[in-house]
């Protein structure tokens, strides 16, 4: 098969496997609507002070961005996985003439479609709610951080749902989005949690949602000289560290599976 046949699959695939994700009701219903209304509860609440020197609204609308890319990597990509392997379905693609990648490749783009899309969602109720506007180049760069902070946040979900069971998996993986998200300041900025626990900003960076969620307020504020650079790094180097994991977790499937 020919490289344009393979890029031709791809793309009818990333396509379908994001009509897939839109057609389920209560996946779209949880990653579009749940950030946008917690958006509405926090954004609106006159007592939610500037957070790092700029207005709560705009802090809150990269966070709450965050917190949405890492449900649909985890919740589009990760359930994903593990369902189709308790299928079967990996099994069966063996004997297909594509790339094993090439399914991989397409719920990785699907996830990034549904994450821009979950941003629109929250950038248009931001400013239909309480009239925030952000500067075209600033909607830009935020989209573009999004997007690719899915790709980490999508070889995280790789790596669970190649270990954990298919039945399991949707419970397994709520449990990490509410107890990550929680600690690592995509939820309550780090600000307020550490005047409560201030061992909450000892534990934060181990997680590549914290860094995720940085660069997506680098976009809306100005970041410390050096360290963008320091969050790129840390995220490449999870995203290598869990597609080892993956490879590791698929081979000692097969291994069990074929002998």
């Amino acid at each position: 098969m020919t490289l344009q046949q393979q890029a031709n699959i791809l793309i009818i695939q990333a396509r379908f496997e994001f009509i897939k994700l839109i057609r389920m009701r209560v996946y779209t219903i949880l990653l579009l609507i749940l950030p946008l209304w917690l958006y509405s509860m926090s954004g609106g609440n006159p007592r939610v002070p500037d957070i790092e020197g700029i207005p709560g609204t705009i802090h809150l609308i990269a966070s709450f961005g965050t917190f949405s890319t890492f449900g649909i990597a985890l919740f589009g990509f990760g359930v994903g996985i593990a369902t189709e392997r308790g299928q079967r379905w990996t099994t069966t693609l063996r004997i297909a003439p594509i790339s094993p990648l090439i399914p991989l490749i397409a719920k990785l783009f699907a996830c990034m479609m549904f994450t821009a899309l979950a941003l629109i969602v929250l950038l248009v109720g931001a400013y239909i709610l309480f009239g925030v506007q952000l500067p075209l180049a600033v909607i830009g760069w935020l989209l573009f951080t999004m997007i690719l902070t899915s790709i980490p946040l999508c070889a995280m979900s790789l790596a669970i749902g190649s270990m954990v069971g298919p039945n399991s998996a949707p419970i397994i993986l709520m449990m990490i989005y509410i107890v990550i998200s929680s600690i690592s300041g995509i939820v309550v900025p780090l600000e307020m949690i550490a005047r409560g626990n201030p061992d909450v900003l000892m534990i934060a960076p181990i997680w590549p949602t914290f860094h995720a969620g940085q660069l997506a307020l680098a976009t809306v504020r100005p970041a410390y000289p050096g360290v963008i650079p320091l969050h790129i790094i840390a995220l490449v180097a999870f995203t290598i560290a869990f597609l080892v994991i993956a490879q590791l977790a698929n081979q000692f499937r097969l291994q069990r599976t074929f002998g």
